[in-house]
């Protein structure tokens, strides 16, 4: 689910699947309950490592709640 703004999109997504996490550069991330996120052995496929990692990008700048 996405938002087309101006200057700006607006992409939600959930944990339940690897494939919504990643790609895609973000400098805001808002999310709750990553304790409940389904995790695995495997850091790859792990969702808060993920949503981490679509930070890099914009680095000092990243805001994340």
């Amino acid at each position: 689910m996405s938002m087309e703004f101006s200057d700006d999109t607006l992409l939600l997504t959930g944990a339940h699947r690897a494939t919504g996490l990643c790609s895609i550069p973000a400098r805001y991330i808002f999310g709750d309950e990553h304790d409940a996120c389904l995790t695995s052995d495997d850091e790859a496929s792990d969702p808060f490592t993920l949503t981490l990692a679509r930070t890099i990008t914009f680095s000092h700048r990243r805001k994340m709640l």
